[in-house]
Parts: structure tokens; C-alpha cells; sequence
């Protein structure tokens, strides 16, 4: 009984790993691949072409210039020193922030209608 309860067990093992590798079938013909399907793109109204051209402080009032491309407002942020960080949204310079000791970088980026981002721009103080 033991000796047939080994041998069904091997037949089994054998037939198991026979079939295991005679179900994979390789494809020798290449399947073209499907066609790329394509729609209509909108095209942007408009690009972002904002850039802060150049940034000043005085104290911890920041002004800044740009090249005079429409922008619909500005984010602003920035950390301190000392720790701790800042940030904004202002439709037009300049911007006053709290004074920590040790000063920081302020940094600012137009906004364009369509939401993108201009070149941005950023100055230790």
C-alpha cells in the first residue's frame, strides 16, 4: 500500500510538470501591433512666456520686474533662516513679509491665465 501511495505520488509530481511546460505554446508567427488611435488636440490659447526679470528688496518689502508678458498673479514663498517657511499669492508687487533674524530666500513665480507657470525667480535677503 505504501509503496503504490509513493508511486502515484511520483506519477502525479511527473505528470504535473509535464503538463506544466506542454500548456505554454511559443507563437512563432509576429501579431502586428494595433493601430495607434489619435484625436484632436486642442491647442493652447496661449503660453506662459512670463519671467521675472529682476527682484529688490528693501528690508523685507520685495519688489520684482517683469518682461511685460500677461500674467494673472504671482505666488510667492520662501523660508527663513532661523526656520520656518512663508508663502502668498499677490496680483501685483511689491509684497511685505514678517523679519525673522538670520534672513532667507524669497522666491516668486507668475501664473499665466491657463494656470502654467512662468520663469521664476528668487533673491537671499
Amino acid at each position: 500500500m505504501k509503496k503504490n501511495l509513493i508511486y502515484s505520488l511520483i506519477a502525479g509530481i511527473l505528470l504535473t510538470g509535464l503538463l506544466s511546460f506542454t500548456i505554454i505554446k511559443v507563437n512563432k508567427k509576429a501579431t502586428p501591433l494595433p493601430a495607434k488611435k489619435t484625436g484632436n488636440v486642442k491647442a493652447k490659447k496661449f503660453a506662459c512666456s512670463c519671467v521675472i526679470t529682476g527682484i529688490s528688496n528693501s528690508g523685507t518689502t520685495f519688489t520684482w520686474t517683469t518682461n511685460s508678458q500677461p500674467v494673472d498673479h504671482f505666488n510667492y514663498g520662501g523660508y527663513y533662516q532661523a526656520g520656518g517657511t512663508f508663502s502668498g499669492s499677490t496680483y501685483s508687487p511689491p509684497v511685505s513679509i514678517s523679519y525673522k533674524s538670520g534672513g532667507g530666500r524669497f522666491s516668486v513665480t507668475p501664473i499665466c491665465a491657463d494656470g502654467s507657470s512662468g520663469t521664476s525667480m528668487n533673491i537671499l535677503f
